[in-house]
């Protein structure tokens, strides 16, 4: 099975900022977030 690893966008990246910034985030502390279309995950 081929993995199909794309490169994110800097939409993407955005709206991972925007999340980290959000209310909805506010127990997230020293955490790393990677926005990398899973290649982590490997």
């Amino acid at each position: 099975m081929a993995n199909k690893i794309r490169h994110d966008g800097a939409e993407e990246v955005a709206a991972a900022v925007v999340w980290h910034c959000s209310p909805g985030a506010n127990y997230i502390t020293g955490q790393a977030i990677a926005v990398d279309g899973g290649y982590t995950a490997l």
